[in-house]
């Protein structure tokens, strides 16, 4: 009530058209959603078995304890990666999104890769072949991943005694948790590991560095079955976005705080200004054109 008599019959009416368009925008948002999602499912059942089949399994058409896959179990295999790391991927881009919008000198360059490698093509256009020629955006999406891993820890039994360097052993049957976070932050490792530094993972850099000592996807033959389609999705996305915007903290906001759930995030998300890329060209920072606030933030539960 004392709402309304602040406002007046006018205002009221303005605010309830507010609520109702937002609703109907959700609404709507939610609808193009679950359309999409289906028709990627239909679209999926519809690839050749044999090509799946060959993919999963290599050219021995078996699995590991030497039965063939039917083909409900390489449809299952196949919905694992492309659809039940949404969580994984949302936290991903989140956090690589945050980093180049916190360091513009790479994110620039980020842009220059794609604008040069696409000349006279339209982002929409770009092919499979593009992604392999893109190694510095490639660092920047490895480094991020190291700095903010989507999956924080993850945990094996052992089937076998594990031997360690002291001599001891892990016997079987006991459940390891591995930290992917503390690997990646170890400055035993990684020197100085809170500093987003994308040239760590150059080939002049990377030589002589364990491969076990980045792990997003975690590692071994129990690894992540879809990581070569997220780093290619990572790709694709930071490419569209990039050519399209300029982005930036949110300096109007403290900086954000990690929620290790089951999935990295942060508490009340990561909130970036979006500007238009033909606006923002001529200033070094956040401009009054069209800016876009808006907050990457994954929501729900991974089944993973």
């Amino acid at each position: 009530m004392a709402v309304a008599m602040a406002l007046g019959s006018l205002g009221v009416v303005a605010l309830g058209t507010f609520v109702v368009a937002l609703l109907l925008r959700w609404l709507w948002d939610a609808l193009v959603a679950v359309t999409r999602f289906r028709a990627t499912c239909h679209q999926l059942n519809k690839f050749p078995i044999r090509s799946w089949h060959n993919w999963l399994l290599g050219h021995t058409g078996i699995d590991e304890n030497g039965h063939t896959l039917s083909e409900e179990n390489i449809a299952a295999e196949a919905d694992t990666f492309m659809f039940e790391g949404h969580d994984t991927m949302a936290s991903g881009l989140a956090w690589l999104f945050y980093n180049l919008a916190g360091h513009p000198e790479h994110q620039e360059r980020c842009r220059q890769e794609v604008q040069e490698l696409l000349a006279g093509r339209d982002t929409a256009d770009i092919e499979w072949e593009d992604l392999s020629q893109l190694p510095f955006t490639t660092m920047c999406i490895k480094n991020s991943l190291r700095l903010h891993p989507p999956v924080t820890a993850v945990s094996q039994c052992c089937t076998e005694d594990i031997p360690l360097r002291d001599g001891h052993a892990i016997p079987p049957g006991v459940i390891c948790l591995m930290s992917i976070y503390g690997t990646h932050h170890n400055p035993d490792l990684w020197p100085e590991p809170e500093v987003f530094n994308p040239l760590r993972f150059s080939p002049e850099n990377s030589k002589g560095r364990s491969p076990l000592s980045s792990i997003p996807f975690s590692a071994g033959p129990r690894n992540c079955i879809g990581q070569s389609y997220a780093m290619a999705e990572m790709k694709v996305v930071v490419a569209l976005t990039l050519s399209r915007f300029v982005l930036w903290r949110d300096t109007a906001r403290p900086p954000p705080r990690r929620k290790p759930e089951l999935i990295l995030r942060a508490e009340d998300g990561l909130w970036l200004l979006l500007e238009p890329l033909g606006v923002a060209e001529g200033h070094g920072s956040p401009g009054h054109g069209d800016i876009l606030q808006g907050r990457c933030h994954s929501q729900g539960k991974s089944r993973e």
